[in-house]
């Protein structure tokens, strides 16, 4: 069964902590991903906006298993702490599938 993380937040509109934000996410967060995804997690994430500075992200695993391997990760938690100092805003929320309905 496959397990979601929902994002949302707003981005800085502060131009140093924008700078400070990327910066994080191609020296920090990237590499994380990364190296997760070459150990074997099954994990995708889709950056969603509307130009308004606000931005829905949704991170797939494809399973329970995979989705444990990095939220029982305490460098996963550190870097997101880290991460949501630079945003605004934010909330998460675990999802899991509920009633699919398919033609």
């Amino acid at each position: 069964m496959p397990v979601y993380l929902l994002w949302e937040f707003e981005t800085p509109k502060e131009e140093e902590r924008n700078k400070k934000r990327h910066k994080l996410i191609d020296e920090v967060n990237i590499p994380y991903i990364e190296r997760k995804v070459k150990e074997g997690v099954k994990w995708e994430i889709l950056d969603m906006s509307d130009g308004t500075g606000r931005v829905v992200e949704l991170q797939t695993f494809e399973t329970m298993e995979d989705f444990e391997k990095i939220w029982r990760d305490e460098e996963f938690h550190k870097m997101v702490t880290q991460y949501c100092r630079t945003v605004d805003n934010v909330s998460v929320r675990i999802l899991r599938p509920a009633i699919s309905i398919r033609p």
